[in-house]
């Protein structure tokens, strides 16, 4: 009998976690996007470019869009 109330609560969470993935696969079928929102636009990545390809100092560059250098790289690297 113990093992049935056990059971019960486990059926219950792979249905929801079944639902949540179906939710998911059906938001992102829509074209909803997921996670953050860029910080840098692609103008602005193309900017930074031709800042750096002029010799321009990267930190300096990443810190006129007002980001961190990780970002600017991870930008840059797309």
């Amino acid at each position: 009998m113990w093992q049935m109330i056990g059971v019960l609560p486990e059926l219950e969470r792979s249905l929801i976690s079944e639902r949540t993935h179906a939710g998911v696969k059906a938001a992102q079928h829509r074209g909803v996007k997921f996670g953050c929102k860029p910080k840098l636009t692609l103008q602005q990545i193309a900017r930074a470019r031709k800042l750096i390809d002029q010799g321009e100092d990267r930190q300096k560059v990443a810190g006129l869009f007002k980001v961190g250098r990780k970002t600017l790289y991870q930008a840059l690297a797309l």
